[in-house]
């Protein structure tokens, strides 16, 4: 009897790695996912702290349109934004990203899928296209990532575009799909390493979708091939245990204007949660698609894109524009991280922005004011001119650097502090002068 018993589990255990030899399939090439999915679109932004370790992007329209970035969900890529991007690349700076574990970014060097390591990504991104604020539009997983970047950088975004985010308890349970519940297991997350079909990642797919014939060979081609970048699969499994702290009680945090969209027929998360997005953000407004999935972008493009541009164009007229914000005196408080000089008459340089063409020199004559203007080729925003009025008296060797950077300088705020950074990287902070 007892040998019976080894022969059956010698059998089993044959019958089971038979199976599995069978089942396994390896990594795609790393070169040829990049030259495939990548092309000469591709653009790679270097993350801050990890030597080699580089984030794929794109980035199409207008470059001084307002920007918007784009960051998808949980096992897609920059690819999910295809049909949006091409509907609103027409009027705005538009900036997609695989994050960490997804595309052709792949793995994170230290496994880290909690939102630090998830904002490496977009802050690689950011900074790779030296963007200092945007429209963040986020589905999934990556509206998750969008509305922690406003709790944390208020000041970078602009407003939010939540697409069946994720990040909220719901009573309400979701079905899920069979991708995401394997995943959910340490049995599963081993085994998905090595044996991911192709077969389950259409049906993972089709149950993400409000109507299955949308799914196309090619975009399940493209989610198997990408799903086996080297390192993507370990990598899925790890998001599903990562730590990711509930801060959804902050939601009332949010100041940033706020369109939420909801697929009605989502089964990975309900719309319950669209509605918990909806009553603690201030002033969130909620568009419910019937007939649609998890992913309206891809599922209902046209819609999608029209109540996005609906909301953008609201944003934009109620925005105060940049002279507007620029206007009045303004004190200089630090210069290339250094106190600013006195003059010889005990002022502190500064600057007073106006919409009007002022003309004069750039020089502290006798430590009077000094008059900056610029020809058709300097600084201008958003269609208004806008010159610059110096209050500077003997401050050599300061004022010259100031001088450069006022000429030259972008135009950031952080908080209510102005911040112009001139082409050489050297940086000029201001305060107004009434506070």
């Amino acid at each position: 009897m007892r040998r019976v018993i080894i022969i059956v589990v010698l059998g089993l255990l044959a019958l089971l790695t038979a199976g599995m030899a069978f089942l396994y399939e390896p990594d795609t090439d790393r070169e040829e996912m990049i030259a495939l999915y990548g092309g000469e679109q591709a653009r790679w932004a270097p993350v801050e702290g990890h030597q080699d370790y580089r984030v794929h992007y794109r980035v199409s329209g207008p470059e001084d349109a307002p920007v918007l970035v784009l960051i998808h969900g949980t096992a897609a890529s920059l690819h999910t934004w295809a049909p949006l991007r091409e509907r609103l690349d027409q009027d705005y700076r538009v900036i997609a990203y695989d994050q960490p574990g997804h595309g052709l970014t792949g793995p994170h060097p230290e496994r880290d899928y909690t939102f630090a390591g998830m904002r490496e990504g977009l802050d690689a991104v950011l900074k790779a296209t030296n963007t200092t604020e945007a429209v963040l539009i986020g589905n999934s997983m990556g509206g998750w990532v969008a509305w922690r970047m406003a709790l944390d950088e208020p000041e970078l975004v602009k407003g939010l575009v939540l697409i069946d985010p994720a990040g909220v308890p719901v009573e309400e349970e979701s079905e899920g799909n069979i991708g995401f519940t394997i995943a959910q297991s340490s049995l599963g997350r081993a085994l998905m390493k090595k044996i991911t079909p192709r077969s389950l990642i259409e049906s993972s797919v089709k149950q993400t979708v409000a109507d299955e014939n949308m799914v196309t060979p090619e975009m399940v081609d493209r989610y198997h091939d990408l799903l086996r970048f080297p390192g993507n699969r370990e990598a899925a499994g790890d998001q599903f245990i990562s730590p990711r702290q509930d801060l959804s009680g902050r939601l009332g945090e949010i100041n940033a204007p706020t369109l939420i969209l909801w697929g009605e027929e989502d089964r990975l998360i309900p719309v319950a949660a669209g509605r918990v997005f909806e009553r603690d953000i201030p002033g969130a407004e909620l568009i419910v698609y019937e007939g649609v999935g998890h992913l309206p972008m891809e599922e209902a493009p046209d819609r999608t894109a029209e109540d996005i541009s609906g909301f953008l164009a609201r944003l934009e007229k109620s925005a105060p524009s940049l002279a507007e914000r620029l206007a009045g005196e303004w004190l200089l408080v630090s210069l290339d991280g250094e106190e600013p000089l006195r003059g010889d008459n005990g002022r502190i340089a500064g600057a007073t922005f106006t919409e009007e063409r002022v003309g004069g020199s750039a020089g502290c004559n006798g430590g009077g004011a000094a008059i900056l203007s610029w020809t058709e080729n300097g600084y201008a925003t958003d269609g208004v001119f806008v010159a610059t009025k110096m209050l500077c008296a003997n401050l050599m060797p300061q004022e010259e650097l100031l001088f450069a950077i006022l000429n030259h300088g972008a135009v950031r705020f952080e908080g209510e502090t102005l911040v112009m950074t001139g082409p050489n990287g050297t940086e000029a902070r201001f305060e107004r002068a009434d506070e």
